[in-house]
């Protein structure tokens, strides 16, 4: 996506904008039920999540910089040890990344996460 960020999505804007009221508890409008945060979920969740956002970004086969940038925020937001964000890095150094790889990852979290299926349409719909 050159000129442009997976990040700049609505869709993704939308996610994150929830994510962060839910990490400094303040639910957006819209959400009046409670929902867990990511950060309270097991590791291999979290590793994931963080595994689609860094496949997201590989799939125009160009790393920007802000997209890094984000997912490191993201997974120091969400406490995910060292050896995980090293997993992370390591999906980073991938190549010839495709969506279908992508959609796949986010079948995985799915099977995962069975208690927030709210959410993970919106993520389904951004991968694909």
């Amino acid at each position: 996506m050159r000129g442009g960020s997976i990040f700049d999505s609505p869709e993704l804007r939308q996610l994150w904008n929830k994510a962060r009221a839910a990490l400094i508890k303040d639910p957006p409008p819209e959400d009046s039920k409670k929902t867990s945060t990511l950060e309270v979920r097991p590791e291999e969740v979290k590793v994931l999540y963080a595994r689609v956002l860094a496949l997201q970004s590989l799939v125009d086969g160009w790393l920007d910089p802000r997209e890094i940038e984000y997912l490191y925020v993201f997974m120091s937001r969400v406490s995910m040890s060292s050896d995980s964000r090293e997993e992370v890095r390591q999906t980073l150094a991938t190549r010839g990344t495709s969506p279908e790889d992508v959609v796949r990852l986010v079948e995985e979290v799915v099977s995962a996460v069975p208690d927030s299926q709210e959410d993970l349409p919106l993520l389904t719909r951004f991968s694909r």
